[in-house]
């Protein structure tokens, strides 16, 4: 590969690094509001914690690497003095705290050192231009709406009989924040294509490369696993768009059924879905 190609390439990395970790911290914080101390300790900590640290240490190198093969030996030694011992020293997520106000109200919180690293790199044209902060924000913004489907619903004041209910009702109100929203059936549609079919989300954001899919349980006709264990098999086979990365599980639970949210997450975190997935669970719908 040669130096510019190598340098794109940088670029890239870098832009997709700061997406992902900002994108999992608000999942980090918003698990931390809504998680209870058991769930926090035994899958909170391990699968948010680590990772992130992991992937906050992969940026400071990404970026040393970019200055270095710039050859940009000041930008280079000022970045190293003043990330190098705090990034090569930690070893869990609490070493990257604390967090700072971030987004346009500033109710929303990022990691200091992630506005740390982007002063270093505003001055760069790849990174002015291809980072968008405001897209984690419109994410999380997702998620809210999300999880404000049972107000949705009852502020509408209709009736729900099926899951197209729910998701045809909760597609008017996404579109208010994401005009380029689809929903199931149009004719504008994703291509999750597997060997024999093609696979269709209820929801996609194509604006934030996310899709959504709904489950309503409205009666306990079948064990929790067994509702789990389909939206697993979508994960599977929601796989070769490129121009979807980011994928939503929304359990909505009727009034009849009793499973807790703790007992649903622990059934999740079970069947290993894919880093990204995420669990969004509504009850009394």
């Amino acid at each position: 590969m040669d130096k510019d190609k190598r340098i794109q390439h940088l670029e890239t990395v870098i832009n997709d690094s700061f997406h992902y970790i900002s994108k999992h911290f608000h999942s980090f914080y918003w698990h931390r509001s809504n998680d209870s101390q058991e769930e926090r300790d035994k899958h909170f900590e391990n699968i948010y914690s680590s990772q992130l640290t992991i992937e906050i240490q992969n940026l400071y190198r990404y970026i040393t690497c970019y200055f270095e093969i710039l050859e940009l030996r000041s930008y280079l030694d000022d970045f190293k003095s003043q990330f190098k011992k705090k990034v090569e020293s930690g070893d869990n997520l609490d070493d990257f705290f604390p967090c700072v106000p971030v987004g346009i109200d500033g109710f929303e919180e990022d990691f200091e050192i992630l506005e740390e690293f982007r002063r270093h790199l505003y001055s760069f044209p790849f990174f002015g231009d291809g980072y968008d902060k405001s897209k984690d924000d419109d994410y999380l913004k997702l998620k809210r709406v999300l999880s404000e489907t049972k107000n949705i619903i009852e502020y509408s004041n209709i009736t729900i009989n099926k899951e197209s209910d729910i998701i045809n009702l909760v597609f008017k109100f996404v579109t208010f924040y994401f005009s380029e929203s689809i929903v199931f059936p149009k004719k504008s549609r994703s291509r999750f294509i597997g060997q024999f079919q093609k696979y269709e989300a209820d929801i996609l954001i194509p604006e934030l490369k996310t899709a959504i899919e709904y489950k309503y349980i409205k009666k306990s006709s079948k064990s929790i696993d067994k509702y789990i264990d389909e939206i697993y098999s979508d994960s599977t086979n929601y796989k070769g768009d490129y121009l979807y990365d980011t994928f939503i599980a929304v359990i909505c639970l009727g009034n009849g059924i009793s499973e807790t949210q703790d007992r649903i997450k622990k059934c999740w975190y079970k069947k290993g879905f894919p880093k990204n997935w995420e669990l969004i669970i509504v009850q009394n719908i």
